[in-house]
Parts: structure tokens; C-alpha cells; sequence
């Protein structure tokens, strides 16, 4: 599982950068959630899977940023659906504007995913229309077995939802890139709004 493995390597490429520059807390319009995986109903993934009941939430503050991190698996419908792992990630970055190592980041995806041992083609592109920027990474590992990245970034909260999709055979293929960009966008979308201090 080659591409899993370089899955995760870009998963921790560069979300907890952290500056030196002193700014109040009030720059962040978002708040951590104890049960990150809570705080939203996944109206998305939802609609083509359940979850299991071992999701894991943790959340972590600091005077330069706060984060929270949610993780779980979900099952399509179906004794033999095919099953797909999700791993959620919050940082509020209190101290630093990371505009600038955001777009970067999104510029060198593709070749760290590649440097972290990434097979098959992988896709970067912008999501329009989703906060400040927001930018979608696709590896498909073949076999009908992929792996996605929604990245969002939205003033100075940074959000990350990754599925990695895996194909039980031909009588429960996994769901596509495409049928699964929409799901991801909707329960990001949620979870953004149930986060934000005012709402």
C-alpha cells in the first residue's frame, strides 16, 4: 500500500508551521471542538456510507495555534460494500497568516506525493467558490482504489479532509474522484459553519 503510505506523508507536509509574529486570538473567526468528529453531520459521505463506531477525536491548544484532529472509517452500503478511511484535520494558526505557505503547498503536491513513494497519476486543482482558497489532490493507486485530499484555508483556520477509498472487487467498486469531490466539499462546508464562533 505504497500510496497510502505517501498519502500520509503529504497529510503531515507542512500544516503545523507556526510564526513568530505575536497577534491576538480574535484573528481566527473559528474554535477547536473536543469531538471534532462530532461537529458535523456528514451530510456528504453519508449519503453513500455509514460510519463505524471507533472514530477518534483529540484536540490540542497553544498560545501560536490550536488544532483538532478527527479519525475514522466508513462502510458503503452492503455486507461486501467497499470501505474508506477519513482523517479530519483543524489548525487554527493564532500567531502567523499562511496565505503564502498555503499556496506552496498546493504548488508542490504532486511531487511530494510522488517523493513519498505516490504510484499512479496524481491530480492537483482548485476548488472555486469555498472560502479564501481551497485546492482538491487526487492519487488513484489503481484497482479501483484511490486517495483524496481537500484542502481549505479560510483567513487563518486551516481545514483538511482526506479519504483513502478501497475496492472490494467488481461487485462493490469504489466511488470515483468525481462522485466524491461533492461529498467531501458538502461535509466540509458543514463543518466549517458548525465551527465558526459566530454560528
Amino acid at each position: 500500500m505504497a500510496g497510502v503510505v505517501a498519502a500520509s506523508v503529504v497529510w503531515g507536509s507542512g500544516l503545523y508551521a507556526v510564526g513568530l509574529a505575536g497577534t491576538p486570538d480574535t484573528v481566527v473567526d473559528y474554535r477547536v471542538a473536543d469531538k471534532l468528529c462530532d461537529k458535523t453531520t456528514w451530510p456528504g459521505l453519508s449519503s453513500r456510507f455509514t460510519k463505524t463506531e471507533d472514530w477518534l477525536s483529540s484536540v490540542t491548544k497553544h498560545p501560536a495555534m490550536d488544532t483538532a484532529d478527527c479519525f475514522g472509517q466508513l462502510h458503503g452500503f452492503g455486507e461486501d460494500a467497499h470501505s474508506a478511511q477519513l482523517q479530519l484535520s483543524v489548525v487554527l494558526h493564532k500567531q502567523t497568516d499562511l496565505t503564502a505557505e498555503f499556496e506552496a503547498r498546493r504548488a508542490g503536491s504532486a511531487k511530494r506525493f510522488a517523493v513519498g513513494g505516490g504510484e499512479g497519476v496524481t491530480e492537483v486543482h482548485r476548488v472555486p467558490g469555498l472560502a479564501d482558497h481551497a485546492y482538491l489532490v487526487t492519487n488513484d493507486f489503481g484497482e479501483g482504489s484511490h486517495w483524496m485530499q481537500l484542502n481549505v484555508l479560510d483567513g487563518r483556520a486551516e481545514f483538511t479532509l482526506g479519504v483513502t477509498s478501497q475496492s472490494f472487487g467488481d461487485l462493490s467498486p469504489a466511488l470515483t474522484p468525481k462522485e466524491l469531490e461533492p461529498l467531501l466539499i458538502a461535509d466540509m462546508k458543514d463543518l466549517m459553519r458548525s465551527l465558526r464562533k459566530n454560528g
